[in-house]
């Protein structure tokens, strides 16, 4: 084999294991909980692993659906949340759909705490999805401090209450940060792939060396 070939194949093999590596971190791993009442229903969809990774500057959306199995009256919403005070800004929208067409604001960023935030009201005969945004603005509360937040989205209509997220429903922040995690991972695969590259070169410039001078055998081929 000529050397060149075997140091060609390597930014090759550190380019799948490296996107294999990126891939493994950004997958997304949505979780949907269903909450029912005897009238008031939630769909819950949330990111629990970017949740418990959140850094400063990288907010991170929980998406629910308010629905009703009476069509007549109001169902009221509220926020509220347990954690470090003032370490997270709030945001609530109203969507078209589930995850889009989020313009109509609710809320604009703000800090949410044990006290509830009316969120507004919706007609009982329609099926809404909300989504609330949520960012780490304080770096001192970051990873390394472990800081915590526990939302809590209540609906309540038709005599009876419902909520999504709360007692841990919706993790705690204070994970390492999801850029550590690939930076360790792109190191070891860099450290592989050196050991193994070089293992390869040694192998090649032996076989090159081994194939020099002496006569030719029948059939035989150098490079």
């Amino acid at each position: 084999m000529r050397r060149i070939s075997t140091l060609a194949v390597l930014p090759a093999m550190l380019a799948v294991l490296v996107g294999s590596a990126a891939s493994a971190v950004a997958s997304p791993a949505e979780t949907r909980e269903v909450i029912s009442g005897e009238v008031l229903r939630l769909v819950s969809v949330q990111d629990r692993p970017a949740m418990s990774t959140m850094a400063p500057g990288e907010p991170v959306a929980w998406d629910v659906q308010v629905s009703a199995n009476r069509p007549d009256g109001e169902i009221a919403l509220s926020l509220t949340a347990t954690g470090a005070e003032g370490a997270f800004e709030v945001q609530v929208a109203e969507c078209g759909a589930e995850g889009t067409a989020c313009t109509e604001q609710l809320i604009g960023p703000t800090t949410v705490g044990a006290t509830p935030v009316e969120l507004g009201t919706q007609p009982a005969a329609e099926q809404v999805w909300y989504r609330i945004t949520t960012e780490l603005i304080t770096p001192e509360h970051g990873a390394e401090h472990g800081a915590e937040l526990a939302l809590r989205f209540v609906a309540a209509g038709s005599g009876e209450e419902v909520s999504a997220g709360g007692g841990g429903d919706l993790p705690a922040t204070g994970g390492p940060h999801r850029g550590l995690v690939l930076a360790a991972l792109i190191a070891v695969a860099c450290g592989v792939l050196l050991r193994f590259g070089g293992a390869l070169v040694a192998s090649s410039r032996v076989h090159v060396a081994g194939s020099e001078g002496g006569p030719r055998l029948p059939g035989e081929r150098r490079w």
